[in-house]
């Protein structure tokens, strides 16, 4: 969508996730780029997408405010889930 003057920005392709955005900082890994976990390529963006809702609709509900120590307690939590995790 063009902004003043009919001024449209234009981004080149990302090396990292190959889609066109912003460019990021040097020496930063793109948030929408896969990972690698061994030989097999990990695409985390969809099930992160489907938490977001989770998660914002709760910090309104209850009106948190300190995200910083929900996050802290949300990566304690994931971690003891995934410690005993098993397939």
């Amino acid at each position: 969508m063009p902004g003043p003057g009919d001024f449209a920005p234009s981004f080149s392709q990302c090396q990292q996730c190959g889609l066109s955005h912003p460019p990021i900082p040097p020496g930063t890994k793109c948030p929408m780029a896969k990972d690698k976990v061994g030989n097999i390529e990990v695409d985390l963006n969809p099930y992160l997408v489907k938490f977001r809702p989770v998660l914002i609709a709760n910090i309104q509900k209850k009106e948190i405010k300190n995200l910083d120590k929900l996050f802290s307690n949300l990566i304690v939590l994931v971690q003891k889930y995934l410690d005993s995790y098993k397939e």
